[in-house]
């Protein structure tokens, strides 16, 4: 995978990440009240884990680094290196604690959600094996410095 391609699937996943917070606390809104008046049980429901995972998910984005100004950037794309690579490492261990929930009863889960967290593992698996570790903060500095650059020069 391309440098540049890299950081944009990188950003991306940032992006994907906001909208699934925004999915899951619809479930959480609108779903679950739903499906409590339908009958299902709040135990069934999984509603303890659903609100630790929209939990899980405002920490990665609130560790997000803010957008700099600086023309040089370097210290910027550095930090922000460190942060994919802090948030490669716990999306794919959010895979774990995400397969244990069982969310089948909520349609916006199975419409809108589910997908978008499929493509969301897919694509940490790919960042994963485009830049794998122990290398993986000198590729991601890379790839943002490649994106930098671009970003820049368009300017």
């Amino acid at each position: 995978m391309e440098l540049i391609e890299l950081a944009n699937k990188a950003h991306a996943l940032i992006n994907k990440l906001e909208d699934l917070r925004k999915i899951l606390t619809s479930i959480l809104d609108t779903d679950a009240k739903v499906a409590l008046a339908r009958g299902y049980s709040p135990v069934s429901l999984d509603i303890g884990p659903l609100k630790q995972w929209i939990y899980v998910i405002d920490t990665h984005l609130a560790a997000k680094p803010l957008e700099s100004t600086s023309t040089s950037g370097k210290s910027d794309i550095q930090t922000s290196a460190v942060y994919f690579c802090y948030l490669i490492d716990h999306i794919q261990s959010d895979t774990r604690f995400v397969g244990e929930m069982q969310l089948s009863w909520s349609r916006l889960w199975v419409q809108k959600a589910e997908p978008l967290w499929q493509t969301c593992v897919d694509e940490t698996q790919l960042l994963i094996t485009s830049a794998p570790r122990p290398n993986r903060e000198r590729f991601m500095v890379q790839a943002l410095t490649a994106y930098h650059n671009q970003r820049t020069t368009k300017d």
